[in-house]
């Protein structure tokens, strides 16, 4: 890692470090830990244009006027906005939600935590590898899976203009313990690629009632993901789309169906009537309880697994619908647990081989590391996770006493934050503030 070079880089020119751990990182080991971020900057491809950013004291008490303190002070010293804000933090459960809180849905700038007895070491991977989060969040790329064009036709997306779409549901803990009728609310989730590579995404948030599996809002959330594809791709709009679906049992499949693909296909219909892409809705399953062993020792790697990558499709999969196992990543301990993917309509009339060799190339695209499903599904955590503080935040400003009210994500949100439609986006790795990612 510390001797690749980033795909495509930005160049880090307004910035500012924010301390919120001096105890444990006074000043001198501070200045050593950031002399070597700039060195290995230049080894990963990242120029960095201010080499020495201001130092802000931190104060746990008022997180957010010590991020707007060091936001203004890296602008007068650049003369440019500020890009990103690093918090060193000591005690991550008492200050990184409100470091989130105040970066993402008050200045719109993002940030990037680091725990104090990590970056003391100053250890050249660490430092890699907190550069690899800071890249994406000013806007750039680490990787991509494969180069543009395939010549053996398994990656068919990239001859027209494509959208890969995640979407789930985070559900609150119940209101009373045992109650699981009255829950807080839950948060719907969905992501969307805007580049060619499929490596950038954005993201939009709904709160909907406690317990509800079938997103409510569905076809307006996608309408901002087709809103943001446009913007950034000349005013066109996606030829084709792939919807991966997280967290819905064989039981809801129907309820799928009759809801959320029909407001996929009314929102296309409501942007514009001649807009028609082909579709193909998948639904990705973990719980279950198929394993898959190697049949010949030899054919397993070295923990005794099947290798990365391995696919069934058939004899324990359904004889007449498009469904399949994949095991895309190689295990270290245990037994590897396969991802139970079904497609549950497709007009992209993708083959067999096409639809798996795609699914497992999307494993590889999370920014972070590699996943057991495509990489949506870690974003798609993150999302829902860091948008609750900012949930329960606005019902306390409101006000409000009854917490099972539906309110959209982010009405009003601050000048800075990215919005799309006029509503809140927590951008997953768009360019400009908002990063989720870290």
């Amino acid at each position: 890692m510390r001797a690749e070079q980033f795909s495509e880089t930005v160049p880090l020119e307004s910035w500012a470090v924010v301390n919120f751990a001096e105890r444990q990182f006074n000043p001198q080991r501070l200045g050593e830990f950031l002399g070597q971020f700039v060195r290995f900057g230049g080894s990963n491809g990242i120029v960095i244009r201010l080499t020495q950013p201001p130092i802000v004291h931190g104060n746990v008490n008022d997180v957010e006027g010590c991020l707007r303190m060091a936001a203004k002070d890296a602008e007068r010293r650049s003369n440019k906005p500020c890009q990103i804000l690093i918090c060193i933090i000591n005690d991550f459960d008492k200050v990184y939600n409100r470091i989130k809180l105040a970066s993402d849905s008050v200045l719109g700038i993002p940030s990037q935590c680091m725990q104090a007895s990590k970056a003391a070491r100053a250890n050249p991977q660490y430092i890699a590898n907190v550069q690899l989060k800071v890249n994406l969040k000013l806007g750039g790329k680490n990787f991509t899976v494969a180069p543009n064009g395939d010549p053996r036709g398994i990656f068919p997306l990239e001859s027209k203009p494509y959208v890969i779409i995640g979407a789930d549901v985070s559900h609150g803990p119940a209101l009373v313990r045992g109650d699981t009728a009255n829950r807080k609310p839950s948060v719907a989730a969905m992501v969307g690629t805007f580049d060619r590579e499929g490596v950038k995404y954005a993201g939009v948030l709904r709160d909907q009632p406690g317990g509800t599996e079938i997103i409510q809002d569905l076809g307006g959330m996608f309408a901002q993901l087709v809103d943001n594809f446009a913007r950034h791709n000349k005013g066109l709009r996606p030829a084709r789309l792939v919807v991966y679906r997280d967290g819905v049992s064989e039981g809801q499949f129907q309820q799928v169906i009759d809801s959320e693909l029909m407001q996929l296909r009314r929102a296309c219909m409501q942007i514009d009537p001649a807009f028609r892409p082909f579709l193909t809705f998948v639904t990705a399953q973990k719980r279950h309880n198929s394993k898959v062993f190697a049949s010949n020792p030899k054919d397993a790697d070295r923990s005794g697994n099947v290798p990365s990558g391995t696919v069934v499709d058939t004899t324990i999969c359904h004889p007449k619908e498009f469904d399949f196992f994949l095991v895309s990543q190689g295990g270290l301990q245990g037994t590897s647990r396969t991802t139970h993917y079904k497609v549950l309509y497709d007009d992209n009339k993708f083959t067999p081989d096409q639809l798996q060799s795609l699914t497992y190339r999307l494993c590889f695209n999370c920014p972070r590391h590699t996943l057991s499903r495509p990489g949506y599904s870690g974003l798609l955590r993150r999302l829902a996770r860091r948008s609750r503080p900012r949930l329960h935040r606005r019902r306390r400003r409101l006000g409000e006493r009854d917490e099972q009210r539906v309110e959209r994500v982010g009405d009003g949100a601050a000048p800075g934050a990215s919005e799309l439609g006029g509503e809140y986006v927590l951008c997953v790795r768009e360019d400009g503030g908002g990063g989720v990612a870290g």
